[in-house]
């Protein structure tokens, strides 16, 4: 059984306080953005190597690496300032780094012989409350690839097989170890849980555990709050939400002429996302039950184009990724209307 939340009705996602001039809430120097910790820190890539920013308008650092390798980009931040991301080592491998914080020398994440990051196709690295890591390995032999979980940076990780060996990249994840994960950009997503005890991850299933036919995760908050849909995916989808894993799914009102995914939620209620109508994108946040596009707030013959809401923070900023009126990529924190 479904609950509603706010309007019922498709709505325009219009009004609200005009945004500054967007060119004021670039992301410094970033080339990528991955990700956003609970406080604003930023995870991503500047000037070709992995770079931290300890608030979007400041000078990017240049995280640190160990002699002969090259760091390519940081895929995930925390509080704390620990940071995971990827390099490429003195014979061109790809390998996985770990800073304890943003000036820290790195810590190499072992690998079990056999098994190897897949440089063609590098999938994202996650850090779990308490320390642990996961990310995706592939057997080298078989191609098949492998949820790996490390409880340490250190530590050798435990591994867990896919259903069918294909790529699971790790999406978002809570602080008790629940965790989305996708195998392709356009298909549905994954729920996992980790276990405390062996280390390994459980399959899950949305629509049984909660009771609502048809729901998919997206994302999952620090607190195990869910952001996903209800409906035949891709095309009969409706934006949605979850309190946990046993909890029946809460719709959210859509946009007006597009299909909607909510791809960031937070433990306040917060939500962010896209809106999809034919190949045109527009970055949506939903406040209250209420929904709003973005791009309705910019200023008056703005150039700028926001496309999705990458993330999304307790207090109000959105990570939002979007277009510069020169035709280039470009990552802006805009405040929740």
């Amino acid at each position: 059984m479904l609950a509603g939340c706010g309007s019922s009705s498709d709505s325009n996602g219009g009004g609200g306080t005009p945004l500054p001039d967007p060119a004021t809430l670039r992301v410094r120097d970033a080339e990528n953005v991955n990700d956003m910790s609970a406080d604003g820190r930023l995870a991503g890539a500047a000037r070709g190597r992995a770079a931290y920013w300890a608030r979007y308008d400041q000078v990017p650092v240049a995280l640190r690496t160990l002699p002969g390798h090259q760091t390519t980009e940081a895929w995930c931040v925390d509080e704390d300032g620990r940071t995971v991301g990827y390099a490429t080592d003195p014979e061109g491998d790809l390998v996985a780094f770990y800073w304890a914080d943003s000036g820290a020398v790195p810590t190499l994440l072992p690998v079990p012989n056999g098994y190897a990051f897949n440089a063609e196709d590098p999938q994202a690295l996650k850090l779990v409350h308490g320390g642990g890591i996961i990310g995706s390995l592939q057997n080298v032999q078989s191609g098949e690839a492998v949820l790996a979980y490390w409880s340490k940076p250190d530590a050798r990780p435990v591994l867990t097989a896919t259903a069918d060996g294909r790529p699971e990249e790790p999406i978002s994840v809570s602080d008790n170890g629940l965790l989305v994960a996708r195998t392709e950009l356009d298909e549905p997503r994954n729920l996992w849980q980790l276990d405390a005890t062996s280390r390994k991850f459980r399959r899950l299933d949305l629509a049984r555990t909660s009771g609502t036919p048809l729901a998919l995760p997206n994302a999952v908050s620090h607190k195990g709050r869910i952001a996903g849909t209800i409906g035949a995916f891709p095309t009969a989808v409706r934006p949605a939400w979850f309190a946990n894993t046993n909890a029946a799914g809460t719709t959210l009102p859509a946009l007006a002429g597009y299909r909607v995914f909510p791809e960031a939620i937070t433990d306040t209620g917060l939500l962010g996302g896209y809106g999809l109508r034919g190949e045109d994108l527009v970055a949506v946040t939903w406040r209250n039950g209420q929904i709003t596009n973005l791009n309705s707030r910019l200023p008056r013959g703005s150039e700028y184009q926001l496309d999705a809401v990458v993330d999304i923070t307790d207090n109000g900023q959105a990570l939002v990724f979007g277009t510069a009126p020169d035709g280039e990529p470009v990552w802006l924190i805009v405040r929740v209307p």
